[in-house]
């Protein structure tokens, strides 16, 4: 028998600043004052650097459906049947030399921590970057330039006998630059 699976994943942006993107060169005089006693006067500099706060978009805002259609043949699901592109984009603004990283945000199943729990027992998501398998929830650095492949494949419990049925699976895709 035949089962249809959508994988469904949620994207959102984190965006992390340092302590120096607020401060560019205050200047300001420190006045020391007291009765009969003698003023003293001390010029204090703080200074620090200014960086446009970087902005990016995942997908334009958008969801992403990853639709295995309705041929997933529960005997053939080994995680290397099935294996869908999963298309996302990635369009930041702002000062993108820096690292980035990137993480899948989701539950795990118990028998795979790179496979994303379905609402099916025994039954699971696995995710690659760049071809290679990724734990959910770990992050994982890249250049802006060489955005990830990212890649789903449906697993299961080494053993399982899977139902028949649809099935699903939901995650955050996390975008973080330092």
């Amino acid at each position: 028998m035949v089962t249809s699976l959508n994988l469904r994943l949620l994207f959102a942006k984190l965006l992390k600043l340092t302590s120096s993107n607020y401060l560019r060169s205050i200047a300001f005089f420190l006045i020391l004052q007291g009765g009969n006693v003698a003023q003293a006067q001390t010029l204090v500099t703080v200074s620090g650097v200014l960086i446009a706060q970087i902005s990016c978009v995942i997908n334009g805002e958008k969801m992403i459906d990853v639709n295995f259609g309705d041929h997933v043949a529960i005997a053939r699901v080994d995680g290397k049947n099935y294996k869908k592109n999963i298309p996302y984009t990635l369009v930041c603004k702002g000062n993108i030399s820096n690292p980035m990283r990137m993480k899948i945000a989701g539950t795990s199943t118990s028998f795979d921590k790179t496979a994303l729990t379905t609402n099916v027992d025994d039954f699971g998501i696995a995710l690659f970057i760049n071809g290679k398998r990724q734990v959910i929830n770990d992050w994982m650095e890249f250049d802006y330039e060489k955005k990830p492949r990212l890649t789903a494949v449906p697993v299961k419990r080494p053993g399982a006998v899977l139902s028949t049925g649809d099935f699903n699976a939901t995650a955050t895709l996390l975008v973080d630059y330092r």
